[in-house]
C-alpha cells in the first residue's frame, strides 16, 4: 500500500505541474490576444479616418502596387522587420510611387501613397505572424478563418434549397448560427467533426436538419465529393448579441457540453448471479492503444495478484512504470467492484469449507 500511495503522489504532482503550465499558457494567450486586438483596432481606426478624409482606395491602385512590388528582387522589396520610415523601406516607397506616377494611370498622389503604405502594413503583418512567439496565435486565427468560411458555405447551400417561407426565416440569421466543421484527427478517414452550438433552439436545429437533407439529396455522382461528418463536442461559441427569440435557447447557453470524442459500445458481462448486465465501456480508436481492454484487464489482474504476494517481500519484481500509466489506472478503477466481489466469494467459500 505504501508503494501505491507513492505512485498516487507522483501522479498528483504531475497533474499539478501540467495544470500550472496550462494556466501560464492561458495567461500568455490572453496577453497576446489583447495586443492583437489593440493593433487591429488601431489599424481599423486609421483606415476609417483615411476613408472618411479621402474616400476608399480603388481596387485598381491596390492591385497595381501589389504587382509592381512583387516584380522586384527580394532586396528591393519591403522589409517587414523594419519600420515604415526606415531608409530601405523609404526608398521602396519612393520607387513604387514614382513608377506608378510615370504610368499616368490617373490615380491621385494621395491614393498612390496610401496604397503603397497599406501594402507595407500587409508585409509587416506577415512578418509578425511568422515569428515563433506568435505561431500559436496565428494558427488559431487561421483556424477561425477556416471555420468561418465553412459556416458561410454551409449557410449559402441551405439558403439555395430553402422554400420561400424557410428563406424568410433564414434571412433573419447568418452563418454564425451554423455548426462548426473542424478537421478530424488522424485515423478518422478525413472526416469533419461537427460541433453544434448548444444555445441553438430546437426549432432552428430542425429547420437546418431538413435543409441539409435536401442538400444531400441533390448530390449527384458528378458533384464534388463531400467529406464524411461525425458528431463532436458542442461548440463553445457564444450566441450573437441580437438574435431572434425563436432561434436561440438561452437555457443551454452555459451548460457543460457532453463529450462525444470517444466512441462507445455496449457490451455484455456476467454478474456473480449468472445474470446478464449491460455495461457501457469506452472503446479506443483503432491504432490509439497497442493493447485491447481485455488484454489490459488480464495484465492488471495478474499484476495485482503478483503484488499481493510481494507485500511481505522486501523486493518487488513489478516496476513502478507499469503503474504510472493512466490507461492502467483506468482499468484498475473500473474493475475494482468486480474484483471486490470475487474476493468476497473466495472468502465465503473458504469459510463454508471450514464449517464443514
Amino acid at each position: 500500500m505504501k508503494e501505491l500511495g507513492d505512485v498516487i503522489k507522483r501522479q498528483n504532482a504531475r497533474l499539478e505541474s501540467i495544470e500550472q503550465k496550462v494556466e501560464e499558457s492561458r495567461s500568455e494567450m490572453v496577453i497576446a490576444k489583447e495586443e492583437l486586438r489593440k493593433m487591429r483596432d488601431h489599424a481599423g481606426q486609421v483606415a476609417q479616418k483615411e476613408n472618411a478624409r479621402h474616400g476608399p482606395l480603388p481596387n485598381e491602385v491596390k492591385g497595381d502596387v501589389h504587382l509592381l512590388h512583387n516584380k522586384q528582387d527580394l532586396n528591393e522589396q519591403f522589409r517587414g522587420s523594419e519600420g515604415v520610415d526606415s531608409p530601405h523601406n523609404t526608398e521602396v516607397r519612393k520607387f513604387l510611387y514614382e513608377e506608378l506616377k510615370k504610368e499616368k494611370s490617373g490615380y491621385s498622389k494621395s491614393s498612390i501613397m496610401r496604397a503603397v503604405t497599406r501594402y507595407y502594413e500587409t508585409k509587416r503583418q506577415q512578418y509578425l505572424d511568422s515569428l515563433p512567439a506568435r505561431k500559436e496565435l496565428v494558427e488559431k486565427k487561421q483556424l477561425e478563418k477556416k471555420l468561418t468560411s465553412r459556416r458561410r458555405r454551409l449557410f449559402a447551400k441551405r439558403m439555395k434549397v430553402a422554400s420561400e417561407t424557410e428563406r424568410e426565416s433564414l434571412k433573419q440569421l447568418d452563418s454564425r448560427y451554423m455548426s462548426d466543421e473542424e478537421d478530424g484527427e488522424e485515423g478518422e478517414g478525413g472526416a469533419w467533426v461537427v460541433r453544434s452550438p448548444p444555445w441553438r433552439s430546437q426549432r432552428l436545429s430542425s429547420l437546418l436538419r431538413r435543409l441539409q437533407e435536401r442538400v444531400n439529396s441533390k448530390q449527384t455522382p458528378s458533384s464534388h465529393p463531400q467529406n464524411p461528418r461525425v458528431p463532436g463536442m458542442p461548440s463553445m461559441r457564444s450566441p450573437p448579441k441580437s438574435s431572434p427569440p425563436w432561434a436561440v435557447d438561452r437555457s443551454g447557453e452555459h451548460q457543460t457540453p457532453p463529450s462525444f470524442d470517444t466512441p462507445r459500445a455496449e457490451i455484455q458481462q456476467r454478474t456473480p448471479r449468472n445474470h446478464r448486465r449491460a455495461q457501457v465501456k469506452k472503446v479506443p480508436r483503432v491504432g490509439r492503444h497497442l493493447t485491447t481492454p481485455s488484454c489490459l484487464e488480464e495484465r492488471v489482474d495478474g499484476a495485482l495478484c503478483q503484488r499481493s504476494t510481494e507485500y511481505s517481500s522486501p523486493q518487488s519484481s513489478q516496476s513502478d512504470s507499469f503503474w504510472d500509466s493512466d490507461e492502467i489506472w483506468s482499468v484498475v478503477c473500473q474493475n475494482a467492484p468486480v474484483r471486490e466481489r470475487r474476493r468476497k466469494r473466495v472468502l465465503d467459500s473458504g469459510s463454508d469449507s471450514d464449517r464443514e
